[in-house]
């Protein structure tokens, strides 16, 4: 089954409405720069040119010209009295002091922690709110190194080696700077946002979204929440946010909900719990306010949030609680435009409960009612979307009788157009485009201007509920029986012109052939990889004989998108080909063959072959250790062997009087130990080392290097007791089921034999999650790191 490409595929949309506000700027980390920008330059007055300079130099990567620039402007600043130009003022100095250092170098934010104790009183506020991006911007930055290293690090109270914490301390440190920020008195309360333009990044949503500098950091704040981060694995009793719970409830529901000082919540240190009071805090700040734009805002915004972490309460689900908690948003906010963001959730929440025809009817009524705000532009963009037209192809790349089907699976289309090309399949081969679907901007205008074939035109049923659908068109309607052998484009359109606007055109390549190529090739083989296969009749499925099979090479010189013939075979009796093939070189093999006095031809994908040979030679070191487990302050006696193999030559020897490097690393990769040694005649030498006493637990490895080459092992240091005795279960013998009981039995003996009893036993419950191991490659952004959660 071959699908179409599609080539073009314009509809006029509305112009989108980008939903963000205003947001503290990463002023402290490099990668972070990009997002400095001014939303009201105006606001600096006559010490705009000298921000120009610096901003200029620090995207140039010139930290001391912008110095220079910037020489003076804290002064002039103060004396007029601009407290957050001030502000800026000082993290920029900062930046420019700290520019040539590395991203894991917390210098930025021990320099600006002291900036702040002699920084004037009104800038101080300002201040804090940067120091709380800043260290959230600096973990961001070096997540990996937190995520990998045990607990016990440096001092939480040293915060000249923040580079050194836990990854439990640099996350409480980053919720006590928003903290600080937050309630460092009504200064950020008091500041609107257009007077902080030079330290903030402007959306494109009006001010009243987030009125005051301290909406921003809230909202910060509630970022930070919302990512789950909390340094530790979740505890057994981790609180969690059900469907039924106030936090989908009204505002004065959720105003009035406080689950912290609920006794049965135990988990205080939650994330959502945190959310959750920084959401009231801010509905409690904006409930008396005259004009409802920021409070409604925040509601929304709460609603949107809770969906996201709720989890379903038996029978009531958080999609329900979600579409009426969205619904009676939207009554309580009336005429107001924010309705209408509302109401692009509540459509969106439909199409995602396939019911696009109830989206639309939501999204347009929200869209005429609201057009030109926001979120009327996000619900006109959502009917535009329900609204377009959609068409694509898949049929059989090989057309004979019986003759397949072409599937047609469109939306909001009455009518499809087809038409079927003649094809010059060799010439893309020698353009080097042998794939239907390489096609650019003159491929798609040769392909539309070429002498149709055949034409048909089917009408498709009606899709009123806005769904897509599938029509299969039986390749009958081409007469393909009249058709001579070889390779058409399949064409289809829904405008009977096949123009180029407002039109959706889908292309595929089809042969008209009896002919199929089986493909194969020896990876084990030296030398240049013989490819083998067979060529047959797809009408009787028998082999054809005297079939001759080419394979062409993709160029590596002159034309290098051009592929040439390199060699040819004949089938033999049974149907079978073998040619020789570049190894790492793009093949295409293409057969043809003379049936029932018409010649036929068909081509295979491109495709490579490779070589995975083994190394047939070459030196490793192969390291032991007395045991696995290691508590601290015992000894590792460790012993090793240097050897050669060769393969081909069945040569296996030792390496004797060879210099080898024994190294101890702990758990977070620092050398502890090292130790050199020179193998014996035998080639193997043996060492030991003391582990320290109070070592931080977890995998260290000791490593082996000699002239290149070497080896690893790895070893456990935990606390733990020998034990005496032994627990074993046996498996469940019925199928376990969600909801259900589950009955295991199992036996505790000790290790001479003997069976315990009387003994208590514990037990316990963890959901945990699990991934393909192929996960890791293909989403590298997924935490696999996964410790389970105890839930009995």
């Amino acid at each position: 089954m071959r699908a179409a490409h599609p080539f073009t595929r314009r509809f006029p949309l509305a112009a989108t409405a980008a939903v963000c506000a205003t947001a503290i700027v990463f002023l402290g980390e490099p990668a972070m720069r990009k997002r400095f920008a001014h939303a009201d330059e105006p606001t600096l007055g006559p010490r705009a040119e000298a921000w120009q300079q610096v901003d200029k130099a620090l995207a140039e990567g010139r930290p001391k010209t912008a110095a220079q620039a910037l020489a003076g402007v804290e002064q002039a600043a103060t004396e007029a009295k601009a407290w957050a130009e001030v502000a800026r003022a000082i993290a920029t100095r900062i930046l420019t002091e700290t520019g040539d250092r590395p991203g894991d170098d917390p210098q930025r934010l021990i320099l600006l922690a002291g900036a702040i104790g002699k920084a004037p009183p009104e800038a101080r506020p300002v201040l804090e709110a940067i120091r709380a991006n800043w260290t959230w911007g600096y973990f961001q930055m070096n997540r990996w190194r937190f995520q990998q290293r045990t607990t016990g690090g440096a001092d939480a109270n040293d915060r000249a080696r923040i580079n050194e914490w836990d990854l439990p301390t640099i996350v409480g440190e980053i919720r006590a700077r928003f903290a600080a920020a937050l309630d460092g008195g009504d200064g950020l309360k008091s500041l609107p946002v257009a007077e902080c333009a030079a330290i903030l990044t402007k959306g494109t949503m009006p001010d009243t979204y987030r009125p005051t500098v301290w909406d921003v950091v809230v909202h910060d704040a509630i970022e930070f929440a919302a990512s789950g981060e909390r340094g530790l694995a979740d505890p057994e009793d981790a609180f969690e946010l059900e469907a039924t719970s106030p936090a989908l409830g009204t505002a004065e529901e959720f105003r009035a909900w406080k689950p912290e000082d609920d006794k049965a919540v135990t988990d205080t240190d939650s994330p959502i719990l945190q959310a959750v009071r920084l959401y009231r805090g801010l509905l409690d700040f904006h409930a008396t306010d005259p004009d409802r734009t920021a409070f409604l805002a925040a509601d929304l915004d709460r609603i949107e949030w809770a969906a996201g972490v709720a989890v379903d309460a038996g029978d009531v689900s958080v999609d329900d609680r979600k579409a009426d908690a969205l619904e009676a948003f939207m009554t309580r906010a009336g005429d107001h435009e924010i309705a209408a963001q509302a109401a692009h959730a509540l459509a969106t929440l439909a199409r995602e409960h396939d019911d696009p025809a109830e989206a639309r009817a939501i999204a347009a009524q929200a869209a005429d009612k609201h057009p030109q705000s926001p979120g009327g532009k996000l619900c006109k963009n959502l009917v535009k979307e329900i609204e377009a037209k959609e068409l694509s192809l898949a049929t059989e790349e090989a057309w004979a009788a019986p003759w397949p089907a072409v599937r047609v699976t469109y939306k909001n289309l009455a009518k499809v157009y087809l038409r079927l090309a003649k094809a010059d399949w060799p010439a893309r081969l020698a353009a080097g485009k042998p794939h239907p679907a390489w096609l650019d901007d003159a491929d798609r205008g040769a392909l539309l201007a070429l002498p149709a074939v055949k034409t048909a035109a089917v009408d498709l049923p009606a899709t009123p509920d806005f769904r897509t659908r599938h029509h299969d068109v039986a390749v009958g309607v081409f007469e393909p029986e009249s058709l001579p052998p070889g390779a058409y484009w399949l064409i289809a359109s829904h405008d009977p012109g096949f123009g180029e606007h407002d039109n959706v055109v889908q292309a595929t390549m089809v042969w008209v052939t009896r002919l199929a190529v089986v493909a194969t090739h020896d990876h084990r083989a030296a030398g240049p990889a013989p490819l083998a296969g067979h060529v047959v009749d797809i009408a009787s499925g028998e082999p054809v004989a005297g079939a001759t099979v080419k394979v062409f090479v993709r160029q590596e010189r002159g034309n290098p998108a051009s592929f040439v013939e390199q060699g040819s075979a004949t089938t033999d009796a049974e149907g079978r080909y073998e040619l020789p093939a570049t190894v790492g070189r793009e093949l295409v093999l293409v057969a043809t063959a003379t049936i029932a006095g018409a010649t036929h031809t068909v081509p295979t994908d491109s495709t490579h072959v490779w070589q995975n040979d083994p190394a047939q030679r070459g030196t490793s070191v192969v390291l032991v250790t007395d045991r696995g487990i290691h508590r601290p302050g015992q000894t590792v006696f460790y012993k090793g062997i240097a050897g050669s193999f060769d393969h081909d030559r069945r040569d296996y020897h030792a390496i004797a009087k060879r210099q080898v490097a024994v190294t101890l690393r702990d758990a977070n990769g620092r050398e502890v130990a090292k130790a050199d040694h020179v193998t014996n005649a035998v080639g193997s030498f043996h060492g030991s080392f003391p582990i320290p006493t109070g070592a931080l637990p977890g995998q260290w490895m000791l490593t082996a290097d000699t002239k290149g080459y070497g080896g690893g092992v790895a070893v456990r240091v935990e606390e733990y007791k020998r034990p005496k005795f032994r627990v074993e279960l046996a498996a469940p013998t019925a199928a376990v089921r969600l909801g259900e009981g589950v009955a295991l039995t199992g036996t505790a003996t000790t290790y001479t034999g003997l069976p315990v009893a009387g003994a208590k036993v514990a037990w316990r419950v963890e959901r945990r999650m699990r991934l393909p191991f192929w996960c890791r490659w293909c989403f590298p952004w997924i935490p696999f790191g996964d410790e389970g959660r105890k839930i009995a």
